[in-house]
């Protein structure tokens, strides 16, 4: 499912083929060595799939690497396809799924991850 990079925890693998179930993925080896870094993130991406499946039913969630040019500081996308037309849904059905699932985390995790549309 996804390449071996160097030795890791059983643990780490377990949860990472557990979430790549559910998670499409891009930029492999990027994502890897990001949720390598960032292990606490495991958990929160385990908890969205039930939130994502229950807000966005037939949606596909993809996880990418974005780095914000100005700050150069990466963060992990995760990116759910949209099926709204009307732009006003499409964003309180984001905006709500940020909340159910990322609001009660503190600053530094919401920092972490970014959710949004797949256009």
């Amino acid at each position: 499912m996804f390449k071996s990079f160097g030795q890791r925890a059983k643990s780490f693998d377990s949860e990472l083929n557990s979430l790549l179930a559910f998670y499409q993925i891009r930029q492999e080896e990027e994502v890897i060595d990001y949720l390598e870094h960032h292990q606490h993130l495991l958990f929160i991406l385990e908890e969205g799939k039930k939130i994502i499946v229950d807000n966005f039913a037939n949606s596909t969630a993809y996880l990418e690497v974005v780095t914000d040019p100005e700050t150069e500081e990466s963060q992990l996308a995760i990116y759910i396809n949209r099926q709204e037309k009307e732009v006003e849904v499409a964003l309180d059905r984001i905006e709500k799924l940020y909340d159910e699932w990322l609001g009660k985390y503190n600053a530094e995790i919401r920092s972490q991850i970014l959710v949004r549309y797949n256009y």
